[in-house]
Order: structure tokens, then sequence, then C-alpha cells
């Protein structure tokens, strides 16, 4: 494999891809979005909320609990609950 990704390692190419989907969804709902916390004077602080959760994200990020220690467990989705005819 050659180019960009050869400089990251197998864990560091999980980071970059999940940050790289997160942005490729929110990127769009922000652009969509400022239109409209610019026109709009009851939603000029739409621009901080991103922010905020970015920061918020950032701080819990080093106390969450390791993946094997006790008490943790695998969280399921909403979706992987649903019986198939929900999907169709």
């Amino acid at each position: 494999m050659t180019g960009i990704f050869n400089f990251f390692n197998a864990a560091q190419r999980q980071t970059l891809f999940w940050l790289m989907l997160l942005v490729a969804i929110w990127a769009p709902v922000v652009y969509l979005l400022g239109a409209q916390w610019n026109v709009f004077e009851e939603y000029n602080y739409g621009w901080a909320v991103p922010i905020l959760c970015l920061y918020l994200a950032v701080q819990k990020f080093p106390s969450r609990p390791p993946v094997g220690a006790p008490g943790w467990k695998k969280q399921r989705s909403f979706f992987s609950q649903r019986p198939v005819w929900f999907i169709g």
C-alpha cells in the first residue's frame, strides 16, 4: 500500500478513519446550519455548540474506562436491538 497511509500504524489509521468519518458527517450539517445561525438572531449561539461539544468530548476522553475494565460492557446500538422488519 503506497500513499499517505504508510506513515501511520494500524491504530493510527483506525483513529484517522473514525475522525474522517465524523468530519464527513458533521461538516455538511454545520455548513447548512451556519446560514441559519447567521440569519436568525436567536440562533447565533449555534456556532458555539460544535466547539463546546468537541471540548467536552476531549475533557471526557482521558477518564474513560479501558475496554477490559471490570464493570465495562459492550453497549449495543439502537438498531442492533430491533427486528429486521424495522429496517425494511
